[in-house]
């Protein structure tokens, strides 16, 4: 903004009066009421802004506000979906456990039966040798 006279703006002039020793200063009042009038509507402009900043500032601020509820009720939501998941993963865990052990008694069974149907045909071929014995064959 540039720098205004005000006393060249207000016609101010200044009179030392050397008989009687008066000094007289004279302003145009007329220049006076413009310049006053100018800063009345600059205050008014800027009360406006003012206004318009503050309902500005008021909804920024509802707005943060309503944000920082979302964000709570979001971080919330992830501590109940963390604690969910680490609810899950502890079955997981015990499920892979179980199934672990599962497979091992079905080797296990695999294994025993095996031995019994090598045991049975032993014992078949047992039977089959001895009924040739007793046959003389």
């Amino acid at each position: 903004m540039a720098e205004r006279n005000f006393k060249q703006e207000l016609y101010y002039s200044y009179y030392e009066d050397m008989e009687d020793g008066r000094d007289t200063e004279f302003i145009d009042y007329e220049s006076l009421i413009t310049i006053i009038q100018e800063l009345h509507q600059r205050i008014e402009k800027l009360e406006r802004w003012k206004s318009r900043v503050q309902k500005a500032g008021a909804e920024v601020s509802a707005k943060m506000k309503d944000v920082h509820e979302r964000n709570k009720q979001l971080v919330d939501k992830s501590k109940e979906i963390l604690t969910k998941t680490e609810e899950l993963t502890a079955k997981r865990r015990d499920s892979d456990e179980r199934l672990d052990k599962l497979q091992d008694k079905i080797q296990q069974h695999i294994e025993r039966d095996d031995r019994l149907k090598d045991k049975i045909q032993d014992y078949k071929d047992e039977l089959k040798r001895q009924y040739r014995n007793s046959l003389g064959l």
